[in-house]
């Protein structure tokens, strides 16, 4: 439970914990690469027939829905920066704020149905890949 407090591992060492976002609020240890020595993350599993895009930002400063059709049921949403400049991903259409998407980075997101996400750039001529899957 979220009272606890963890401060070793069973071998007595040090580590790192997180509480889990739900009621039960557990306790649980965060696991790092023993090569890359970065934290290691699940990704949701992508069984079956998904939708994959490629979107290019025509405009600079204009904001865009992304999928351009979402679907009506709730799905997961995965956005890769492929461009060579950072991204500014919004709830609502606007290009003010934001969360920056750095060049060659991935977020992913559970949305309900017919929900989009807006995304904008300083710059035009910028690429996004978009995948989409039904959960």
């Amino acid at each position: 439970m979220a009272d606890e407090i963890i401060k070793s591992d069973a071998n007595r060492v040090n580590v790192a914990a997180g509480v889990t976002n739900d009621a039960n609020q557990d306790i649980v240890q965060l696991r790092v690469s023993p090569y890359s020595k970065k934290l290691l993350v699940e990704t949701p599993v992508m069984d079956g027939n998904g939708t994959d895009e490629i979107f290019t930002i025509t405009d600079a400063n204009i904001s865009y829905a992304v999928p351009v059709t979402p679907p009506s049921q709730n799905y997961t949403l995965i956005i890769y920066n492929s461009s060579n400049s950072d991204i500014y991903l919004r709830f609502t259409p606007g290009t003010t704020a934001g969360i920056k998407l750095a060049s060659g980075c991935v977020i992913s997101f559970d949305l309900g149905g017919n929900q989009q996400i807006y995304i904008y750039s300083p710059l035009a001529g910028q690429t996004i890949n978009v995948s989409y899957k039904i959960i």
